[in-house]
């Protein structure tokens, strides 16, 4: 990723970053994808609360919300209207937060989105995959999904569940999301959220219906 040579716009520049926090400019990764860098304590044990104030500064700073419509695990995918641009929320990763930024245009059109807690202390950024380590309670996790994604307006089916292997469904129209789980040779759960292939399978029922 390289310096882009421009300047964040107005409302970050007069935002106040959490202590630990140093804005280092705008940069273009490979693909022209534009983002805000931050310098953020690397210790492990203080990424997590880091990622949380930097988003709670930008909620704080007064400017509009929009949401993205995400699907994943921890997302807070909130985009930020900076005037002319939109702002995301990344993860930190190697004492680096990249803030990618959105020309308006190319911002995701607003469907419901969906938000699974990860493992505690680990935030995954909105990703739609996670590791559950070997250790943790699965039907716990299986029992939180499940009441989270019904506070957010998904209504779910029971869970399918075999040898080794869990199958949660989510709808809320026109969307439907699937939570898969696979136990790994590690005996860590793997888990991934898929939304985009369903709505793919609407789209060529409807076709095939008329």
């Amino acid at each position: 990723m390289v310096l882009a040579g421009g300047r964040p716009a107005r409302p970050l520049r007069d935002l106040r970053w959490p202590p630990g926090v140093v804005p280092l400019g705008v940069y273009r990764d490979l693909t022209g994808a534009r983002h805000v860098r931050l310098r953020v304590p690397n210790a492990p044990a203080t990424q997590f609360q880091t990622w949380e104030a930097v988003r709670d500064a930008l909620l704080g700073s007064g400017l509009p919300v929009r949401s993205s419509g995400a699907v994943g695990f921890d997302v807070q995918a909130d985009l930020f209207d900076l005037g002319g641009s939109l702002l995301g929320i990344g993860s930190p990763h190697r004492g680096v937060l990249d803030l990618p930024l959105l020309d308006p245009v190319d911002a995701p059109l607003p469907r419901p989105g969906l938000s699974l807690g990860g493992v505690p202390g680990r935030p995954s950024g909105g990703a739609p995959l996670l590791l559950l380590p070997a250790d943790h309670d699965l039907h716990g996790h299986l029992t939180r999904w499940q009441a989270e994604a019904a506070a957010q307006g998904w209504a779910t089916r029971l869970p399918l569940s075999g040898d080794n292997q869990v199958l949660l469904t989510f709808t809320r129209a026109p969307s439907t999301v699937t939570l898969t789980g696979v136990r790994l040779d590690s005996g860590a759960w793997g888990f991934t959220l898929e939304r985009d292939t369903w709505e793919y399978l609407h789209l060529m029922s409807n076709i095939q219906s008329l």
